[in-house]
């Protein structure tokens, strides 16, 4: 629950089901970001967003301009 109060609202998931239609493989995953370089450049400048633009209350498409305008050798790369 969000409020931890009302446990009447709450649900546990006792047997989870993996739907492939929705999710990759971890397979899938790491042939995607290893072959497609969009797909690498994306999941690069969502980590660098969370782990540098929002600590320094940057927006994600202000946090996309700096890391475009990054290297790997750039200090705040990570």
């Amino acid at each position: 629950t969000s409020d931890n109060q009302n446990r009447a609202d709450s649900r546990v998931i006792s047997n989870p089901t993996f739907d492939s239609n929705l999710y990759f493989t971890a397979e899938e995953a790491y042939q995607l970001i290893t072959n497609d370089d969009t797909a690498k450049d994306k999941v690069a400048s969502i980590i660098y967003y969370k782990d540098i633009g929002s600590r320094r209350d940057l927006t994600v498409a202000e946090s996309d301009v700096e890391f475009a305008g990054s290297t790997e050798t750039d200090p705040g790369f990570g």
